[in-house]
């Protein structure tokens, strides 16, 4: 319910109702950062990337699986968890990078 309540009012016609979806959003972006930040001792900022890739994917991905079907579940599942585990090396890669462990 919270979900289809976010989705709707972040794309509504109210700003206070959108500015309002953009704050709740953001609130699971700096969560999330700061989870991976400390968990994988990135820096602020890959963190914060990464965090922010992975909940765009999964807002989006849920806003899409409200319309379909099962099959169609199970391909975006299986697309989703792929997009995710890619972008987790792409921030891991350039963590090291950052550190000076990549050239």
């Amino acid at each position: 319910m919270f979900f289809r309540l976010l989705l709707r009012e972040s794309s509504g016609t109210s700003q206070a109702f959108r500015t309002a979806a953009a704050r709740e959003i953001k609130h699971f972006v700096d969560e999330l950062a700061e989870y991976i930040s400390s968990k994988h001792q990135y820096s602020q900022y890959i963190a914060y990337v990464q965090a922010e890739g992975i909940v765009t994917i999964v807002f989006t991905a849920g806003a899409n699986a409200l319309d379909m079907n099962k099959a169609e579940e199970n391909n975006s599942k299986t697309r989703v968890i792929l997009q995710l585990r890619m972008l987790a090396k792409g921030a891991d890669f350039a963590a090291q990078k950052e550190k000076g462990k990549h050239t």
